[in-house]
């Protein structure tokens, strides 16, 4: 769990997760290689404007979360990896000034900054404590916790089982929760990422490139676009348009109707200035991993759950490039590799966990709910 704090920071902020360079070898799976901060190089202020970003807001919002985890006054609450207490707070309000909010984090900065708002803003429930980063401190053993909460916080876990094993007799038994947030890989798109959709249809009337986009919608959206004269966009239309390009995702002939659409190789280069640097060397490798297995050939043949989901990840980068969309929503924890919610479930139960529900409220993260198995 070393760096914990600064790997948690980058995927709950604006800043963009890059990809390995691309080394002209294809791996066999593919993985994202976060880069990590320098730690030196930020100081309280900075971490603490990253970690509260309004971003945050829209994509995990405190109040829609705690609705789900039914904070009640008296409570004990754990909230691992609390940063600067974005959730830590709405917590402790929850609780009506009763009850406790221990906020854990690995990093001296945020302790120091929770304990400063703690104090300065009076919050006598919340209580920051510092602890270490490798394994489970011995503090979490020394308590029993009503809700454990944890967002972006179990892909980095490094041994996991063992991790949430040796933390569940700190949860209640019979009633007590314990709560994982992470992100979805391959999420649908959300009517977050279109923004006000102006831009998008603006793009979808004049953009030549949005041809092969705009000859698959078809119907209702294909009659707003041709008699369209600017203004707000319909509700239905956006609700449309999201089903819409969350159906391209899937499309296996998306990308190559895309390069097909210039005449030259020299016109085609074109396309790739429209990716996103960071999608650009990935997509090089998806489009010839995918055509290598055949999969832009037959489009009768049944692709496998990687090819589809290697299939969505390049639909999703040549379509964000065409419509600017990290224009829209700059939000881009978007493209962790997280564990499928199967692994993560048969990795909570061999820790001695049942799984309850999955909480489908986050446009772009998986929210887990899990109890004490006895």
């Amino acid at each position: 769990m070393k760096n914990i704090f600064l790997f948690i920071l980058y995927l709950t902020t604006v800043l963009l997760i890059p990809l390995k360079a691309y080394s002209g070898q294809y791996p066999d799976k593919l993985t994202v290689a976060p880069r990590q901060p320098n730690e030196k190089d930020l100081d309280k202020e900075t971490k603490v404007k990253l970690m509260d970003d309004p971003a945050r807001n829209t994509v995990t919002p405190p109040g829609d979360i705690i609705d789900v985890l039914n904070i009640r006054p008296g409570m004990d609450v754990l909230d691992i990896g609390a940063g600067s207490g974005f959730f830590t707070f709405p917590f402790a309000d929850a609780l009506k000034g009763s009850g406790r909010v221990f906020a854990t984090e690995i990093d001296q900065d945020m302790i120091d900054y929770i304990s400063g708002k703690a104090e300065k803003e009076e919050y006598g429930n919340v209580l920051p404590v510092l602890v270490s980063p490798d394994g489970l401190d011995p503090f979490y053993k020394e308590h029993v916790f009503d809700i454990i909460f944890l967002i972006n916080v179990y892909m980095v876990l490094e041994d996991k089982e063992a991790y949430f094993r040796e933390l569940r007799p700190s949860l209640k038994k019979r009633t007590g929760r314990l709560y994982i947030i992470t992100f979805a890989n391959n999420p649908l798109f959300s009517k977050l990422e279109f923004g006000d959709f102006r831009k998008i249809f603006m793009i979808l009337s004049r953009d030549p490139l949005a041809g092969p986009v705009r000859k698959r919608l078809g119907g209702r959206l294909a009659e707003f676009i041709n008699g369209r004269n600017g203004g707000d966009i319909p509700p239905d239309i956006k609700s449309d348009t999201v089903e819409a390009f969350n159906r391209l995702l899937s499309d296996r002939f998306l990308y190559t109707d895309i390069l097909g659409y210039y005449s030259s190789d020299a016109e085609r280069v074109q396309i790739h200035r429209i990716l996103h640097p960071a999608d650009l060397e990935l997509s090089k490798w998806l489009y010839n991993r995918l055509n290598a297995e055949g999969v832009f050939d037959d489009g009768k043949k049944k692709l496998s759950d990687e090819q589809s989901r290697m299939l969505r990840r390049l639909n999703r980068a040549v379509i964000y490039g065409i419509f600017g969309m990290d224009e829209l929503f700059s939000f881009k924890g978007r493209d962790v590799n997280s564990d499928e919610k199967e692994t993560i479930v048969r990795t909570m139960k061999k820790a001695g966990y049942k799984f309850v529900r999955e909480h489908d409220i986050l446009p772009i993260h998986r929210f887990y709910e899990f109890k004490r198995k006895n």
